[in-house]
């Protein structure tokens, strides 16, 4: 998949970072995803968030959703790596309508919070810092951490 056009055509910035440089945006060749949705206690949701400004995706009024998502990427210009990504979809400055399916549009633009997301090597993290650096004018989340993960000390209970 390197030898596709596609990745040829796009110009790579090299980022000094240490005493390496690292290659932004980084390419993906092959990679899996496995992604769910959970429901969640609004009130502990809103705990972990950290700004009054920033309103979790409710689907009833006492619950809102929690992102997980789990990649494995086999080949990429950072090499193999792993990551989650723990996420809470929100609406700023406004509490979002309750989500009742087809009955009311969902936000157009909705946007994730990411609480956390553990990555398995120190170079994709260096990415990751290096891509916050890039694009610094843009609203920032947590900094990927290195984690031999999964651990049972990372998991949180949400169950209400």
């Amino acid at each position: 998949m390197r030898e596709m056009a596609f990745f040829r055509e796009i110009e790579h910035v090299e980022l000094p970072w240490g005493e390496r440089s690292i290659h932004c945006p980084e390419f993906y060749y092959d990679a899996m995803m496995l992604g769910a949705q959970f429901l969640a206690p609004t009130e502990q949701v809103k705990a972990l968030l950290p700004s009054e400004r920033i309103h979790p995706l409710r689907v009833v009024p006492w619950r809102s959703i929690v992102s997980v998502t789990a990649f494995e990427y086999r080949d990429s210009d950072i090499g193999p790596y792993n990551e989650v990504s723990i996420g809470i979809p929100f609406t700023l400055d406004a509490a979002s309508p309750l989500f009742t399916g087809t009955l009311r549009k969902g936000p157009e633009a909705p946007r994730v919070y990411v609480h956390s997301l553990p990555v398995t090597t120190q170079i994709a993290r260096d990415a990751d810092c290096a891509r916050r650096r890039l694009r610094a004018t843009q609203a920032s989340t947590l900094p990927a951490t290195p984690s031999s993960w999964p651990t049972s000390s990372s998991r949180r209970r949400m169950a209400g």
